[in-house]
């Protein structure tokens, strides 16, 4: 449609020299004509205005004819004329290039109605129920339908409230004091405190049942924030939104087998290692097979999958591994669709795919049938192009979520009159969001809107004013919050509903003081007396207590610095830090720089002060969405701190690229990049994931370079950080393993062989001194060091018991700990 409408640009370009047509929509030059962004816009906003109209069963000619616009002033009948002469010229470039416009066969249904078709001795009934917002052009349709049956379902009897077709009468409703609990009404500073609303109200009985809540967020600031708090309830907040099939693990692993067998190559290789299905299929374990493989490529270097058969003993793993593929291969080839069905029947045939239980897997394996289906019915001599079909097909294609037994899902505005939940929050209720607001347009003002029928704000105003009191008569009090914020994550004003306010004269100063005293909530981190709610309900603990299928670095550093805190933090979700402090709290303070140093890679200088200048513009746009334009004096101070840590940076950043280092990799890339890696333990199987921050290459002396950003105090080594070294002793005693999982995921993302040189290092921006590289020492060999990870997941998944926690000494320590253990396990 876009394409069309430029081509009517170009016509109008040609044939309206004179401004006739131009002159009436855009006053003033017509340079908009020649810009192909000003373009676009003035398309966009047609279509969008020709839409509106369909619901109403208009078009540009019907308004050009309309009395209402006969009633206007001679430009404004000028304007809907230029309007009809560009339609018409737009139908024609359509017609020509064989194109249907949607508002057109729209038009072309409402005007002729398949209803009128209908024979009159066929009974058929159109129901509409519980909508408080009917399309002029669905009222349209019933005005034209001959044998149509409405029945409308309110849960407020007066009839005088209500239009013939059931929709809230603005002139009842615009004016009528709403029923609003005060105890239901809910002042935020920030979106985020909303969150922390919701989920004080929602989780007050010790447990929420996902089938007993709608949560109704029309703030979709609020959203990230909400689903985080509600994760740590285990209650999972259902996406609609498509997932590429691709990005399945099962598909990722059938495309490493078409690359594998397309390519004749050894690169498909270590992906397919990272499947747990593979190691599991072979009983081996991943990092024992992932060892062979590269000792088999640093010894022989192979290039296809024969030769590296020739290479290896046929009594081994890997040996197993290459015959195997090589039979998945030739299957596939002789028969691309039945070969695939076999590679996935073989890794995942034990896997029960349950609709409810894992919706996911069971979406993956249904898509996969169709498209198997779909390529079967398409019959094509060569096998060759029947497997090209196949993996195209498989990158085309998207899942559609099946909301599980237990999920969570945002509901609109209109979805919670139909729902069936006990209790409702509706948060993000600020002006122009609810009620729903329409900015003014200069073709269709609200006004002409009004007169011609369609939706405007009146009317939209006295459906959210209906919503709000049918919630309100349905619940009790006790069951309905409804949420507003002060500011949004950008630190501009926001204002409460109007709708709060419709209440008594008397009331409205009450009111006001609750919204705007200092007493706003302020959020208390989740398991501040979630203890108290597990004492109750020991039952929950079994559920959680279980070692997390993925784990980052800085979780295994929380369980070797205290087993009991990465059972608290990590397992129970029961982090009982300190109150959100004043001012800019330190990990959003690395934030901010870590925002600013990822602009690093877009500027080729080599000089600090033009580094300095970059570093500084984007720390202070983030700064500013983070805090608002104007931030008091506290702030202004952070701000002027953060400048001068990164002027240091810049210096450093000058040198090293003088040096000829130059970055390869920054933390927000977007190529995609597989930051998890999987390892294979006794029980089952853990993932680690992370991102660096940043891996530098020098090209001469062909080594790479992992580079983690900190802004603590200066001299802060990272062997100090990862590692002590007992007297007498030459095995290291762990206290963290970040720079060599990264080390890890960096090998894996990056497809990097053994014997690659990769350096790790601390880049460290101190507030006083100069920021400094600081490189690791490895203790131990890599390989040992993988062994020394492997041997602390293993004790992390033996801690996650009963029975371990009761004799641990912390847990000794702690009564409370000891009886809920004693009412789980007695």
């Amino acid at each position: 449609m876009l394409c069309a409408w430029d081509r009517v640009f170009d016509w109008l370009q040609q044939n309206d020299s004179d401004n006739l047509v131009a002159t009436f929509l855009f006053p003033g030059e017509r340079k908009w004509l020649n810009r192909p962004a000003a373009r676009y816009a003035v398309a966009q906003r047609i279509l969008r205005l020709r839409a509106t109209l369909a619901e109403a069963t208009l078009d540009f000619a019907a308004m050009a004819q309309h009395p209402k616009t006969q009633a206007l002033d001679e430009r404004e009948r000028g304007r809907w004329a230029a309007l009809d002469t560009l339609e018409t010229q737009f139908r024609e470039v359509l017609k020509s290039l064989n194109l249907v416009d949607p508002a057109d066969l729209q038009l072309q249904t409402l005007r002729c109605p398949i209803a009128q078709s209908i024979e009159s001795q066929t009974d058929w009934h159109l129901i509409v129920a519980c909508v408080p917002d009917l399309m002029p052009a669905l009222s349209a349709l019933f005005t034209a339908a001959p044998h149509c049956d409405i029945l409308i379902q309110s849960h407020l009897s007066d009839p005088m409230a209500f239009t013939d077709y059931g929709t809230p009468d603005p002139k009842v409703w615009n004016d009528l004091q709403l029923s609003l609990p005060d105890e239901a009404l809910e002042l935020a500073e920030t979106p985020s405190d909303e969150a922390y609303c919701a989920e004080r109200f929602l989780g007050a009985s010790g447990t929420i049942d996902p089938a007993k809540v709608c949560l109704c967020v029309l703030n979709h600031e609020i959203m990230p924030t909400l689903t985080d708090r509600f994760e740590a309830h285990a209650v999972h907040i259902f996406e609609p939104d498509p997932i590429e099939l691709r990005s399945q693990p099962a598909v990722r692993a059938l495309r490493s087998l078409f690359d594998l067998l397309q390519r004749n190559s050894l690169d498909a290789i270590p992906s397919l290692l990272t499947l747990p299905e593979i190691t599991t299929f072979f009983k081996t374990n991943y990092a024992d097979l992932r060892r062979a493989y590269f000792d088999l490529l640093e010894a022989h270097s192979p290039t296809t999958l024969s030769e590296a058969q020739r290479f290896v003993q046929d009594s081994s793993a890997l040996a197993d591994l290459f015959r195997q593929l090589s039979e998945w291969m030739a299957h596939l080839q002789r028969a691309p669709v039945d070969g695939a069905r076999t590679f996935l029947i073989d890794l995942f045939g034990e896997h029960f795919a349950d609709p409810v239980e894992n919706a996911l897997l069971f979406s993956t394996f249904e898509a996969l049938q169709n498209v198997f289906n779909e390529i079967e019915t398409v019959r094509i001599p060569d096998a060759k192009p029947n497997l090209a079909l196949l993996d195209a097909r498989l990158n085309s294609v998207s899942l559609h979520p099946i909301r599980g037994a237990n999920d969570c899902s945002y509901e609109g505005r209109f979805e919670v009159l139909w729902s069936p939940a006990e209790r409702f929050v509706l948060a993000g209720l600020n002006e122009t969001i609810f009620p729903d607001t329409t900015f003014e347009d200069p073709f269709l003002p609200n006004r002409f809107r009004a007169e011609l029928g369609l939706r405007s704000d009146k009317t939209r105003l006295a459906r959210d004013a209906y919503i709000l009191e049918t919630l309100c008569r349905r619940c009790a009090p006790t069951n309905i919050k409804l949420l507003c914020s002060k500011l949004n994550n950008r630190g501009d004003w926001l204002k409460p509903s109007r709708l709060f306010f419709r209440c008594a004269a008397e009331q409205q100063v009450t009111r006001a003081k609750q919204f705007f005293l200092k007493s706003a909530v302020t959020p208390k981190p989740f398991g501040a007396d979630s203890a108290l709610r597990l004492s109750t309900a020991p039952h929950l603990w079994k559920a959680h207590l279980r070692l997390p299928k993925r784990l980052s670095a800085s979780a295994i550093s929380t369980y070797l610095n205290s087993p009991l805190d990465f059972l608290f933090q990590r397992i129970l979700y029961l982090d009982d830090t300190d109150d959100t402090l004043e001012g800019v709290p330190p990990n959003l303070f690395g934030t901010l720089i870590h925002s600013a140093l990822e602009i690093l890679p877009s500027t080729d200088a080599t000089d600090s002060e033009t580094l300095a200048k970059a570093l500084i513009a984007a720390f202070n746009k983030a700064f500013c969405q983070q805090y608002g334009a104007s931030p008091n004096i506290e702030l202004e101070a952070v701000r002027m701190a953060a400048e001068k840590r990164l002027r240091r940076a810049a210096m450093r950043e000058a040198q090293l690229r003088r040096e000829g280092w130059k970055t390869y990799y920054i933390e927000d890339d977007t190529s995609g990049k597989d930051w998890e890696v999987s390892l294979q333990l006794p029980e089952a199987t853990v993932i680690l994931h992370g991102k660096v921050d940043r891996i530098d290459y020098h090209a001469e002396k062909k080594t790479w370079r992992i580079i983690d950003y900190k802004t603590g105090a200066k001299g802060n080594a990272p062997d100090k950080a990862h590692y002590k070294m007992s007297r007498g002793s030459d095995q290291p005693t762990w206290t963290n393993f970040q720079l060599p999982i990264y080390r890890l995921l960096a090998r894996h993302a990056l497809k990097l062989s053994p014997e690659a040189s990769l350096e790790l290092c601390y880049f460290t921006l101190p507030d006083e001194g100069q920021a400094e590289i600081l490189p690791f020492k490895d203790p131990v060999s890599e390989a040992d060091t993988l062994k020394d990870l492997e041997a602390v997941l293993i004790q992390m998944q033996a801690f996650a018991t009963p029975e371990t926690l009761y004799s641990h000494p912390e847990a000794i320590q702690n009564p409370l700990l000891r009886h809920l253990i004693t009412m789980i396990n007695p």
